[in-house]
């Protein structure tokens, strides 16, 4: 499985939520466990549920030199619907 690592602005969920449902093709997104703001520096295995997949996603946040923050998620146990 690919792992995303890409460059975000913002720690909220719903940006998060974005970068991973595009990225797996989750569909739309029917729940999470995500917190409504990440952490900077933040780690931890966390459920997403899509209309078109779900899974626990492994998800480190990492603050970088220029202000923005490092996303990096893998998909630990995906599965379709």
């Amino acid at each position: 499985m690919r792992n995303l690592d890409t460059t975000i602005n913002k720690l909220y969920y719903g940006t998060i939520e974005d970068e991973i449902a595009d990225f797996y093709d989750l569909g739309t997104i029917n729940s999470s466990n995500l917190p409504i703001e990440f952490k900077e520096d933040e780690f931890g295995t966390f459920y997403i549920d899509g209309t078109k997949k779900s899974g626990d996603f492994p998800i480190r946040i990492d603050k970088q030199i220029d202000g923005k923050y490092s996303l990096l998620v893998s998909a630990s146990s995906l599965k379709n619907k």
